[in-house]
């Protein structure tokens, strides 16, 4: 594909920005970023942008949402009909009546202001992206795998026994795991404060088993094991 993801930012985002922007590259996706401040340029070198790529990340901070020259880059991508994921890369709370209210209204944030899930985070982009594009490829990232992701065209049911390894094994880490095999944050929320007095172990079964019982012939081992190599669980897809 010869389109970009342009990558939006604040100036005094700079580093984290080209941090993502670096790792996306790694991932084989090819973006591009203002590295030079255009000041005077910025009008014509911002429409190119826009124009060729097909996805733009907003770096989202309170100095992105007050600036008037973000501003212009954000609703110019959304009058264009462009793909936009808004990424969070500072605490911010962004007010109903901010222009940023109204271009973001509807969409997934992914929040990078956690330093310590950043590699996770970054999955999490880039599987957006490839997704939007409706490709599939394996993250450049720091979690090692034996060979690429599976594939869930001609991946088996999970069956019992796979569903008791994530039971017996995954504690802490179960809402990452939740997410990766596409749970809802709200249906997370709701189980951990309906299984509160149970503990995290009846978390996990609700989770895991709803995510059978939802996805039916989808629910494959594949996703399941691709899932747990994202949460560093590796010993536990090898036993998928």
């Amino acid at each position: 594909m010869d389109s970009k993801v342009m990558v939006s930012y604040c100036w005094h985002d700079k580093d984290l920005a080209r941090k993502i922007n670096k790792k996306l590259n790694e991932s084989e996706i090819e973006t591009w970023i203002d590295v030079e401040d255009m000041g005077g340029k910025l009008y014509s070198g911002m429409s190119q942008a826009i124009a060729k790529s097909d996805i733009v990340i907003l770096c989202m901070s309170d100095s992105y949402k007050n600036s008037d020259n973000c501003e212009k880059e954000a609703e110019l991508a959304d009058q264009r009909k462009k793909t936009v994921i808004p990424i969070k890369v500072a605490k911010t709370v962004i007010p109903d009546d901010k222009w940023s209210a109204i271009v973001c209204a509807g969409l997934i944030w992914i929040d990078f202001t956690d330093e310590d899930v950043f590699d996770e985070k970054i999955r999490e982009l880039v599987d957006r992206i490839n997704k939007e594009r409706g490709e599939r490829k394996p993250f450049a990232g720091n979690v090692q795998t034996d060979g690429p992701l599976t594939d869930p065209t001609t991946s088996p049911i999970v069956t019992e026994d796979d569903l008791e390894i994530v039971e017996n094994n995954i504690r802490k880490e179960w809402k990452k795991l939740g997410r990766r095999l596409g749970c809802k944050d709200t249906d997370l929320t709701t189980i951990a404060y309906d299984s509160d007095k149970e503990g995290l172990e009846e978390m996990v079964v609700k989770m895991i088993r709803g995510w059978k019982e939802n996805n039916g012939k989808k629910a494959t081992k594949s996703k399941l094991k691709d899932a747990l190599v994202a949460v560093r669980r590796q010993d536990l897809a090898d036993q998928i």
